[in-house]
């Protein structure tokens, strides 16, 4: 028996094993990775379809969140601390998203439609206030992107 070719062969076998499990742990962390984003997109969906349904269920958050919207200066004590804390549920909604972007959990096109519709609902006066009032309560690179995609953002 030749100790050298027996050797050689179990040098061979252990490689193999070694590119064999790369190559299993590779595929692990790609199914994970999947797993990850899809369970980062299914929790944002969740958060926004909440806020839906509780502007779609709630009469009175409806007229709240569309008096904010078209007369804030009109809203009484109370009414502004409501509005103040829906907007800023949105604005943390936002953060999150943002936030799993940056952690390269959601996908790239994903991240560029909540971010879109999100800066959709930043467009409104009231929403910027309410931000201009609880911007330090956000990462700052979080306000980078929100104050850097809007020149006019109130500091």
């Amino acid at each position: 028996m030749n100790w050298d070719a027996v050797g050689a062969v179990a040098e061979l076998l252990g490689a193999l094993g070694v590119i064999i499990t790369v190559a299993y742990l590779a595929l692990q962390i790609r199914q994970n990775t999947k797993a990850m984003r899809s369970a980062a997109h299914q929790t944002m969906f969740d958060d926004i379809h909440s806020v839906q349904l509780a502007l779609s269920q709630d009469p009175e958050l409806a007229k709240l969140y569309l008096k904010g919207n078209e007369a804030y200066d009109s809203l009484t004590g109370e009414e502004e601390i409501r509005y103040g804390a829906f907007a800023g549920l949105l604005l943390g909604e936002w953060e999150n998203v943002f936030y799993q972007n940056q952690q390269s959990s959601v996908a790239p096109e994903m991240w560029k439609a909540w971010d879109s519709a999100y800066r959709e609902i930043y467009k409104q006066p009231s929403v910027r206030r309410v931000w201009a009032d609880r911007r330090f309560q956000y990462l700052e690179s979080f306000r980078e992107h929100v104050e850097g995609g809007d020149k006019s953002s109130l500091d």
